[in-house]
This record gives structure tokens, C-alpha cells and sequence, in this order.
């Protein structure tokens, strides 16, 4: 199960490996990565049964067609993740699964009757989800742990966190455990587990995926592809983009993103570089790290003047990002409090019963507290 989560695709098949070796290997090695905390619910069963759906499926093919190469086209023309394991978010609705959201707050949540977007599709596609990833409460923090679960470690160095909010997508991608696993992003919550991780991953622009047409948990947050390199996130993209109906801010996919399989970029270059030396009111970076960030976004600037024009550098200034001055770049610090406070509220039944929950502390984090509290000083309607 190494390599590419094309490869992996390809050798399901044409038969070099069976779908339900590759689940039983992912399941093996998630059973003995348990000191991570990157996986907090299984699916064992069901997913051993939907890869040998697959399995027979892909035996189908071989008998209709008169040579293997035609067999192998017809398979990953319909099932492009064809018997790959996949690991998804605890914040995205998994049929036959709780989700959780990474708080004690829906501990006995139940199970979700229908896949999210992000799954759905990623199984319409031959991948067969085994299991959900760990997360920090609410998707709030840059870190993953929490009291519903515990810390999640890196698999590079577990003194080290592996970032969040999808700290644990990011874990179990570096550590091996599977080829895919989903993540979400408002604020960082893909970019950060890629940087930790040493992974690649991105934010896709607002509406390239459609979501459910009701109110996202965030609706700053978006589906976006984590992967362990470009051809792998180039194809999850390919596959989570694309209208959702009822959802009026989802837009058709160009073709240069549609398409896996297309080379090149008809947009135009890259032109502005945002550097942001702390995004948080808690002080200077270490000088160590505030270095390397230094001269890592100038490697970038550099890399993409070779290919054309200079883009502007735009650095912000952290005391800044929490003013909300009106400045697009700035806000989310601002309103992304506020969005939590009114997706929490819905759930729970209104703004007071989100009060409720910050002055007694029942059943949330400390770090979750806060960040309610702050969304419950902002009228996000008047803002």
C-alpha cells in the first residue's frame, strides 16, 4: 500500500493487490498506531465488505474485456479510488457513524443516516472509508487534542503536536496508516497539518466544493485536499469540486482543476504573497521559527518571480487581525468566533444555551471557552 494514491488505484485494478488487502493492512497498521490518538472511530466491518464489493466488481471488468489494459481503464475510468482506504475528519458526517465534532458536547451523538460531500463522493469514486479522524473541540484550534480524546501526537516526533484542525487526517497521512484521509480548512486547518506534517495541502477557493445545502459548521470552512504529493492532491481535488445543489455558493469547477489528467494553468500568475508573522495576540514568534518563516516565504517569492512577474509581498501586522478593520484578510479573526457561537447555537438550541455552556464550563475545553466567548461578544449580523 505504498506510493501514490493513484498507484494504490491502479494496482487494485488490475489485480496486483485485492481492495480488501489494502483495508486489512490499513486496519492492521491503525491498530498498532494507537499511541498517535489519530483515529478515534473504526468501521471495520462494513468497510471489509465494501472492498470486496469492489473486488468483485473489478473481477467483473476483467471477464467483460478482452485485454487487462482495457479492464484496468474501465475500473479507474468509474472507481479512480478504486479499493483505496480512506479516513475521515470527525467533523464530516460518515453514514452509520457519529460525529462527534472532537467534544464530549455530542458524545452520544448518533449515528449519521447519509455520507457528507467530501465522503460521498471520495466512495462514489471506489475508495472505502474505514474509519474517522481525531480533531481539536469544534474544530477551533491549530492543535489537535482535546478532553473527548486525548493528544494527538505527530508520527515525525510525538513530543511534537501534528497541528490542526485536522490534526488528525495529518497523522495518519504521514504515519502511513492510509492513503487518504479528508480534512477541512477555515483558517490553516488543512495548511497547518501539511506544514506540521510534511505533507502538501490547500484551501480551495470559496465554493469550488459544494456543500450540504444547509449552514456549514463554520461557514468560513471549506473541503479541502491533504495529501503526500502533488499528483495525490492534484486527483483529490479533481474529485471533491463541483455543484452541490441548494448550496448557492458552489460553482462549477474550471477544467484545469476537474481534470486530473490536464497539465498546465489558464488562470493568471500568482501575484500577491501574505505574510503573517503571528496570527494570534499571544505574543512574537521564537526567534528560531520566526526565521525560518522568513526565509521560507522569501524561497517562494522567489520561486514563482523565475516564472514570471515578482508578486507583491503583503505582510501583515499581527495586532491588527483581531481590530476587524473591514480589511477581508483580517475579518476571519474577527468573525470566525462569531460563526462558531451561531453553528453551536443551532445545534444546541439558540445563543443562550451557548452562554449557558461558557459561564458553567460543563462538558468544554478551556481553549473552547474562550474562543465562545469572544463569538458571543460579536453581533455578526451588525458586523
Amino acid at each position: 500500500m505504498t506510493g501514490p494514491v493513484g498507484g494504490t488505484a491502479r494496482a487494485v485494478a488490475d489485480r496486483v493487490v485485492t481492495a480488501r488487502a489494502c483495508v486489512e493492512e490499513s486496519l492492521r497498521r491503525i491498530a498498532a498506531a494507537t499511541a498517535l490518538r489519530a483515529v478515534v472511530a473504526l468501521r471495520a466491518d462494513e468497510a471489509l465488505a465494501e472492498a470486496d464489493a469492489l473486488d468483485a466488481e473489478v473481477e467483473a471488468e476483467h471477464r467483460r474485456h478482452r485485454t487487462r489494459a482495457d479492464a484496468v481503464a474501465a475500473v479507474l475510468g468509474r472507481r479512480p479510488l478504486a479499493g483505496v482506504p480512506v479516513l475521515v475528519k470527525d467533523l464530516e458526517d460518515v453514514a452509520g457513524l457519529p460525529t462527534r465534532r472532537g467534544s464530549r458536547l455530542f458524545a452520544a451523538a448518533p449515528p449519521a443516516v447519509t455520507d457528507e460531500v467530501v465522503p460521498a463522493r471520495y466512495r462514489a469514486a471506489g475508495g472505502v472509508v474505514v474509519g474517522k479522524t481525531a480533531l481539536p473541540e469544534l474544530a477551533i484550534e491549530g492543535f489537535t487534542a482535546s478532553s473527548a480524546h486525548g493528544v494527538t501526537r505527530n508520527p515525525w516526533n510525538p513530543e511534537r503536536s501534528p497541528g490542526g484542525s485536522s490534526g488528525g487526517s495529518g497523522a495518519a497521512l504521514a504515519a502511513g496508516l492510509v492513503p487518504v484521509a479528508t480534512a477541512t480548512d477555515g483558517g490553516g486547518s488543512v495548511r497547518i497539518p501539511a506544514a506540521f506534517c510534511g505533507l502538501l495541502g490547500l484551501k480551495p477557493t470559496h465554493g469550488l466544493v459544494g456543500r450540504w445545502p444547509v449552514a456549514d459548521w463554520v461557514d468560513l470552512s471549506t473541503y479541502g485536499p491533504l495529501a503526500q504529493d502533488a499528483g495525490d492532491l492534484r486527483l483529490l481535488l479533481s474529485l471533491m469540486v463541483g455543484v452541490v445543489p441548494g448550496d448557492p455558493d458552489s460553482a462549477p469547477a474550471p477544467p484545469d482543476v476537474a481534470d486530473p489528467h490536464r497539465r498546465g494553468h489558464d488562470g493568471p500568475p500568482v501575484r500577491r504573497v501574505v505574510v503573517a508573522d503571528r496570527t494570534s495576540p499571544l505574543g512574537p514568534l521564537p526567534d528560531g521559527v520566526a526565521e525560518r518563516l522568513r526565509t521560507g516565504a522569501q524561497a517562494l517569492v522567489d520561486v514563482l518571480a523565475a516564472g514570471g512577474p515578482p508578486p507583491e509581498v503583503v505582510r501583515l501586522d499581527p495586532a491588527s487581525l483581531f481590530t476587524g478593520v473591514g480589511d477581508p484578510d483580517l475579518d476571519w479573526f474577527v468573525l470566525a468566533p462569531a460563526e462558531h457561537v451561531a453553528a453551536l447555537a443551532a445545534a444546541l438550541g439558540g445563543r443562550d444555551a451557548v452562554a449557558r455552556l461558557v459561564d458553567t464550563g460543563d462538558l468544554i475545553d478551556t481553549s473552547t471557552r474562550q474562543v465562545l466567548a469572544d463569538g458571543l461578544a460579536v453581533d455578526v449580523d451588525r458586523y
